[in-house]
């Protein structure tokens, strides 16, 4: 602590006298006594004594001994001690409600200080606790070069203070000199202060934990402006505790990030490595009651048509083989105590598209579960064709029906010691959007699990071709 501090403690209250707005802030922000209340950079505690004496419980800390010394002289009972700003979380308390008024948070050394300070008031707020701040404008200091502050008259006291500015731009540092004058003497000091701008503050505060930030123009709410305001007060509340839940949630993030960004990696498929004697196209559950009526159609599913027909129309051409499964219910399926009744046999639902009945040329295997691979029919159809061993699987639902036969039959080709392609055009499957069912998410996550089961993720491409491998690139 400079020795002028010490120096001037015995002045503080003619320099700084107590001002109505702010004690009319401090109050409201704090709240129905009795408030816990921290005093940050007390000084000789005016604003500490005004919440004291509205009946809140005011603990005040300052690094000057000479100014908590000020503070005790005029109220003893007054918990107040000499403290570290960085050390607010040695208090070992909780509190209501923390200050830090008079520009004293710019005499931390840079951001990363001011981040901890923050951090150490959270620390000690009880969820919902406020905050309030208070420095001068450094928007409107650093945009318009301000060079000096008002001086600070008092004349009964015969005290003038004068308070200049200069900033450093390549230390980003403000050199900061003032000079009292008091009782026939001139005290000079000059100290660097660390200029944070309103929007450092207000993202440090959000950084450290707070919500719900406000910026004034001073203690009377003016509107902040930061070419105009010669202050800057920010409130804020101490966010509430997230949930596990939420909490476990952002930590995935990054990873569900990354696996997004493969996604968008996958490579086109190479038709030259198809053998059409021994390729089959899987097409599942391309039907009305899954793109166009019914409880569970989808307009992600109907979305899927014109690239299926397409692609059905070149494995035509190609004589590849082609099944199509249909999910073909009894009124009363099993499967309905899971989801809305669906698609039963018989009816308009239980249809696959106009569109691939146009192409025709599949073998339709009706099923009645959500796994393809145990239908009897395509079991059958298997057996009759042991020359198939690459199979291109689309339609719907990717965590569903796509996932359930993609793998099995993956794992049924490992488990003969037959080697086999399963491939999955991820551009021709898709899920649905229901309540929590997130289809972006259950999508992603179905595709991810199938890859790690030795699926094969390829990209078909729009209309009836394969993607391009190679797509054109343009210069500018």
């Amino acid at each position: 602590m400079s020795k002028f501090y010490e120096e001037i403690a015995k002045y503080y209250d003619a320099i700084f006298p107590v001002g109505a707005d702010q004690v009319a802030l401090l109050l409201e922000t704090a709240g129905e006594p009795p408030a816990r209340v921290l005093d940050v950079a007390c000084g000789t505690g005016g604003y500490a004594l005004e919440l004291a004496g509205a009946g809140h419980q005011v603990t005040a800390i300052d690094l000057s001994p000479q100014m908590v010394e000020g503070l005790l002289r005029k109220a003893p009972r007054i918990d107040a001690r000499v403290l570290d700003m960085l050390d607010i979380p040695r208090l070992d308390r909780t509190f209501d409600f923390v200050y830090c008024i008079g520009n004293s948070l710019v005499h931390l050394e840079d951001e990363k200080e001011i981040g901890r300070f923050l951090e150490g008031c959270a620390a000690v707020l009880a969820p919902g606790g406020r905050i309030l701040l208070q420095v001068v404008n450094y928007d409107r200091v650093l945009e318009k070069d301000v060079q000096s502050l008002p001086p600070i008259l008092n004349v009964a006291a015969d005290l003038s203070f004068d308070r200049y500015y200069r900033y450093d731009r390549k230390a980003h540092k403000i050199a900061f000199r003032t000079v009292l004058q008091v009782e026939g003497r001139t005290l000079e000091n000059e100290v660097p202060l660390h200029p944070v701008t309103s929007a450092e503050l207000g993202g440090l505060l959000e950084k450290a934990g707070f919500s719900d930030i406000r910026a004034y123009g001073g203690f009377g709410k003016a509107p902040y402006d930061p070419m105009e305001s010669f202050a800057l007060v920010l409130t804020a509340k101490k966010a509430a505790p997230k949930a596990p839940a939420k909490r476990k949630a952002e930590a995935l993030l990054p990873a569900l990030a990354a696996i997004l960004e493969e996604q968008g990696k996958v490579p086109a498929l190479d038709p030259d490595t198809l053998d059409p004697a021994r390729t089959c196209l899987c097409m599942v559950d391309m039907l009305n009651g899954f793109t166009r009526e019914g409880a569970l159609q989808s307009p992600r599913a109907e979305a899927l048509i014109p690239g299926i027909a397409g692609l059905s129309a070149w494995c035509t051409s190609r004589g590849i083989s082609k099944v199509a499964f249909a999910d073909a219910h009894g009124q009363g399926a099993l499967q309905f105590s899971a989801y809305p009744p669906h698609c039963v046999a018989g009816t308009p639902e239980g249809e696959v598209v106009e569109e691939l009945k146009a192409i025709g040329g599949y073998l339709l295997v009706p099923k009645n579960s959500t796994d393809c691979l145990l239908e009897p029919l395509f079991q059958e159809w298997l057996e009759g064709h042991p020359e198939v061993d690459t199979f291109l699987v689309t339609g719907v639902c990717t965590d569903i029906c796509i996932q359930q036969l993609a793998i099995p039959l993956k794992t049924w080709f490992n488990r003969l010691g037959r080697p086999s392609r399963i491939l999955v055009p991820v551009d021709l499957v898709d899920t649905f959007d229901l309540g929590l069912h997130q289809g972006d998410l259950c999508h992603a996550m179905a595709l991810y699990t199938m890859a790690l089961n030795g699926v094969e993720l390829v990209r078909w491409g729009g209309g009836g071709q394969p993607a391009d491998r190679n797509p054109p690139t343009t210069t500018r």
